[in-house]
């Protein structure tokens, strides 16, 4: 309902805020730590190492979990809940206990507010941290961008929702190598940056091939794509972090003002920035594409009745009995006059196994069988929904 999404909304936008200052403030305190640029490196990469880590687990222990409140006779919202406070209460304590303890080797500046001017100065001198500021919005339009893509992929081109679960499982996991692996790489470099351009060139590239593999029909290779890819996008996050820290003290150096926590606040706002416009934009796209949600469409995949049809083959079906394209829906009677379905086989195969006993009491009667059902995977290549004009020779025979 509407009152139900006004709800989630305003607690999402909260939560973001939230979230959003306490990336600030952990961001600032990661420049003042340290001065050195490769201590950073490592405090960053270690740091954004153990956060996949530890988001891996709850990935995998998080549905496990919602189905063991269940079980126990728990309704479902109250298990998500549950599952939620179970995750979320144990991380914030322990933030708490661990950062309320750390230590400031560079002293904060006696002045603790600066004019809007004096900032911004600081900004417009910086070129690194302009660069570093266009990085994280890049990268905020990449990741989500991706996994916006990566959905929509595995509902429509593969055809199971399932191996999107998968893919996380293999994507986070392989990433967390990532960032544990860039302090080593960016002090054998001696240059963040090029592995940031390392890591966006190689998960990018990896990304646009997976499009091109089914990842049901050939699993193995598409996330062997995935799980290099993922490894590339913690690489990517530990440099681009860890660049971000080293511009203040160019800031400073050339302004003479160490305002780390309003450049960390900007490239956190560039972040969140590509973040929307990509979220936002893929939906847009595709739906500018003609694509729309839980209805049939070009690519998408479906299991139907045995044809007798071969692999690869393309068939066409005629008997189509409703068409809707968002604006209008045409109903056929029986079907649609001119109505066609061009689609592709890829598959023909048999269901999982499912078991037949029959009983007859008193009777010493018993049978067991065995089934799989047969059935045809094919993709939806073309839906044509217009009836074809009838020549203009045979228009007039008609008429006479």
């Amino acid at each position: 309902t509407s009152a139900k999404i006004t709800v989630v909304s305003i607690v999402y936008c909260l939560y973001m805020v939230f979230f959003t200052a306490y990336h600030i403030a952990y961001g600032s305190l990661g420049g003042a730590m340290t001065q050195n640029t490769d201590d950073r490196g490592s405090l960053y990469g270690y740091r954004l190492g153990t956060s996949q880590l530890l988001f891996w687990l709850m990935t995998v222990l998080w549905l496990p979990l919602i189905n063991l409140l269940m079980s126990g006779g728990m309704a479902q919202d109250k298990a998500y809940f549950t599952a939620a406070i179970i995750f979320t209460v144990p991380g914030l304590l322990f933030a708490v206990l661990l950062y309320r303890n750390s230590r400031e080797v560079v002293e904060p500046q006696k002045s603790t507010k600066l004019p809007a001017k004096d900032l911004w100065h600081f900004v417009i001198q910086n070129g690194p941290l302009l660069m570093v500021m266009f990085g994280q919005f890049v990268c905020g339009i990449y990741m989500y961008g991706r996994s916006g893509v990566m959905m929509y992929y595995f509902t429509y081109y593969a055809g199971n929702t399932n191996l999107f679960t998968i893919y996380n499982l293999i994507a986070i996991g392989c990433g967390i190598a990532g960032p544990f692996t860039a302090p080593i790489l960016m002090e054998k470099c001696g240059n963040k940056g090029r592995i940031v351009a390392l890591g966006a060139i190689g998960s990018g590239a990896l990304f646009v091939a997976m499009n091109f593999i089914n990842a049901g029909t050939n699993p193995l290779l598409f996330y062997i794509f995935a799980g290099v890819s993922g490894y590339f996008n913690g690489l990517i996050m530990a440099a681009v972090y860890a660049c971000m820290l080293d511009t203040i003290e160019v800031g400073q150096y050339k302004t003479g003002i160490r305002a780390s926590a309003f450049a960390v606040s900007l490239c956190h706002f560039a972040n969140k920035l590509g973040m929307t416009i990509s979220t936002a934009g893929v939906g847009a796209v595709l739906a500018a594409l003609g694509f729309a949600a839980n209805q049939t469409q070009n690519g998408d995949v479906l299991f139907i009745e045995k044809l007798d049809a071969a692999e690869e083959s393309s068939v066409t079906f005629d008997k189509v009995v409703a068409v809707h394209n968002d604006k209008e829906l045409k109903t056929g009677a029986p079907y649609v006059k001119g109505a066609t379905v061009q689609a592709r086989v890829l598959k023909n195969g048999k269901g999982k196994k499912i078991t037949v006993f029959t009983y007859r009491p008193k009777k010493g009667s018993a049978r067991k069988l065995g089934h799989r059902q047969p059935y045809t995977k094919v993709q939806i290549e073309a839906v044509n929904a217009k009836a074809p004009k009838a020549p203009k020779a045979e228009a007039a025979n008609d008429a006479e």
